[in-house]
């Protein structure tokens, strides 16, 4: 049972991480992620 506890801990941790990232990038113009599919050009 630890070894379940130990894997939520390291996914949580994980999640905590890449949600960070994304919020840090969230509001950047140069970050095209919070754009709908065709509207940017140069792909």
């Amino acid at each position: 049972m630890s070894k379940v506890l130990e894997l939520r801990e390291k996914r949580a941790k994980a999640w905590e991480g890449a949600k960070a990232f994304l919020d840090s990038k969230r509001g950047r113009q140069s970050w095209k992620g919070n754009r709908p599919i065709g509207t940017t050009t140069g792909y």
